[in-house]
């Protein structure tokens, strides 16, 4: 049996883009230095080219295993071309984690059970393979499964060939990445053994100031085509009121379910990381601060669970969510600024520190 070590309840799951990646990198020794430098600011689509902000809400520089080459080693192969090598899946899968490398694909849910599409509709999308089991003929998969939970789940080698077989892809889900762990003892390699202070500062400062200043994200996005920071408060009112036009009985009617259980991690990470840096010293010990930004995660987790209620009710009341949101955006911004503000004294302070040492 090939079995290797997940994490099935990472501080991120809402979305499987992060949920598969941080599943992986938080079974690593150290990573809380890389996890705590990354999932800081916010971007989605601008209004013009905004479609479904369930999708589109999502944090800057995490979408894809390209993110994470700092503390990842990755293969990336395409679908169709595996298709024209004709590579027998099953062996594929098999060898893939012989070598301890994790399969990050996508599959045809129609034929996986315990998911939603089971024998109902075709539904391709990604599960993260990390066991096999050759005797009793099964994988070992990470998956939402059908009561929409981040599941670990047995998928036999028959279900899994008849979810590979003949996909229909498009660029959004074509690609399989096989991921493993870096070589530690390899010396040329970055190793990231403290927060990066200055990059923190500066994604905070993007997030404050709505927008995105990463050069690695101007590698892999057309940067014009998206808001990022606090505006995306503005575009998750946008969309309520564009959902109130319409009932709940309209087949285009969405509850913002996802989008606001994204801005609630988004707020459990960053009072995670106020924590983090608080042990390490790189911030005061001002219990108010952290508290403050503990009841920011509440408020936004109690407005998830409101829109839950609503959605049970068949019932959506915009302009109630839409104020709750702009209490929330109201606390939040000078929280952020007082993170800002102390933590450039720190960087400060090193620097000078470290000038005196020199001389």
């Amino acid at each position: 049996m090939i079995q290797l070590p997940v994490n099935h309840s990472p501080i991120i799951k809402g979305r499987m883009h992060y949920a598969f990646m941080l599943s992986i990198i938080t079974t690593f020794d150290n990573y809380e230095p890389w996890l705590y430098s990354h999932f800081i600011n916010l971007q989605c689509n601008k209004l013009d080219v905004l479609d479904n902000i369930d999708n589109e809400l999502r944090f800057v520089k995490c979408d894809t295993p390209h993110y994470y080459k700092a503390i990842i080693d990755y293969e990336m192969i395409k679908i169709p071309t595996l298709k024209q090598l004709d590579v027998d899946m099953h062996n594929f899968i098999l060898n893939s984690l012989k070598n301890g490398k994790y399969i990050f694909i996508n599959v045809d849910k129609y034929f996986i059970p315990q998911t939603l599409a089971y024998k109902q509709f075709s539904q391709v999308q990604e599960i993260l393979v990390f066991g096999a089991d050759i005797y009793n003929d099964y994988y070992t998969v990470l998956l939402y499964d059908d009561k929409e939970q981040y599941a670990i789940k047995k998928v036999t080698f028959e279900e899994m060939q008849l979810a590979t077989h003949d996909l229909e892809t498009g660029f959004w889900n074509e690609d399989i990445f096989l991921i493993w762990k870096p070589d530690d003892d390899f010396k040329y390699r970055c190793h990231m053994y403290a927060p990066d202070i200055g990059v923190i500062v500066q994604e905070l400062t993007d997030y404050y100031y709505s927008r995105s200043s990463s050069e690695i994200v101007k590698l892999h996005l057309n940067m014009d085509l998206y808001d990022y920071g606090t505006s995306i408060y503005q575009l998750m009112k946008f969309n309520n009121i564009q959902m109130a036009a319409i009932t709940p009985q309209d087949p285009a009617f969405r509850y913002p379910v996802i989008s606001l259980n994204t801005l609630w991690e988004h707020k459990k990470i960053m009072t995670s990381r106020v924590e983090y840096l608080t042990r390490l010293g790189y911030l005061s010990e001002t219990t108010s601060t952290i508290q403050a930004f503990r009841e920011l995660e509440q408020d936004v987790l109690g407005l998830r669970q409101f829109v839950l209620k609503m959605q049970v009710k068949r019932e959506f009341d915009a302009a109630r969510i839409n104020n709750r949101l702009d209490t929330i955006a109201e606390i939040e911004k000078p929280l952020i600024a007082q993170l800002i503000e102390e933590l450039t004294r720190t960087v400060q302070t090193d620097k000078y520190l470290g000038q005196q040492v020199v001389t």
